[in-house]
């Protein structure tokens, strides 16, 4: 079970398994079963957050797209709540972010990471030397991962044009993501930063 959520398959797992639930302790599909629903009822919030965010953006003219999480869960596993995750990550370039800060602030985030103001020498160094900014709605329980840069191993591998992005209908709402080969290849260069510790990775690049 731990090594189930350290992964976050649980959605796969426990839809596995129930196909041979004769075979596994029912103590343990209780629990994967309860799991399962946390991480559901935890994806419909983070949808509903992903539309309210997204429209915010939209009428504020500012480009954005949603990697992983979401539109990956609709896209690859044929349902928004069918890939456990933890937070959204949204990409808006760097030159729009202090306007996308403060839409996200006045929709009730608080930037959690860094943890002192972004003004000034420090905010030069911190967008200078960083890829994301941490945001976390302290009533709704949703986090995000603002990032702003793409680039990995001193590598730009997404220029700022069009054909990046595609959209993806959740829920009768059109939320912009990367396109196909972009997301992809943004999936097997996060996972390698983070030395592929999350098997879920593997299995959303073998879907793509």
């Amino acid at each position: 079970l731990k090594l189930i959520i350290r992964h976050r398959v649980v959605e796969q797992a426990y839809a596995s398994l129930l196909g041979a639930s004769e075979f596994i302790p029912a103590p343990f599909l209780t629990q994967l079963k309860q799991v399962s629903l946390c991480s559901k009822l935890s994806s419909l919030s983070m949808v509903a957050e992903s539309i309210r965010i997204s429209r915010a953006l939209n009428d504020a003219k500012i480009t954005y797209s949603i990697v992983k999480g979401i539109p990956l869960s609709e896209l690859l596993y044929a349902g928004a709540t069918n890939r456990q995750a933890k937070d959204i990550d949204m990409l808006v370039d760097i030159d729009d972010i202090a306007q996308a800060l403060q839409i996200l602030q006045a929709k009730g985030y608080k930037i959690e990471r860094p943890d002192f103001n972004l003004h000034g020498f420090k905010r030069d160094y911190y967008l200078t030397h960083n890829h994301d900014i941490g945001l976390f709605h302290p009533e709704r329980k949703v986090e995000i991962e603002l990032h702003f840069r793409l680039e990995y191993f001193g590598t730009k591998f997404f220029a700022n044009s069009a054909n990046i992005y595609k959209t993806v209908l959740v829920q009768n709402q059109a939320l912009i993501t990367l396109n196909d080969e972009y997301h992809v290849l943004y999936l097997m260069f996060h996972a390698a930063i983070h030395a592929w510790t999350r098997l879920r990775w593997l299995h959303d690049i073998y879907l793509y």
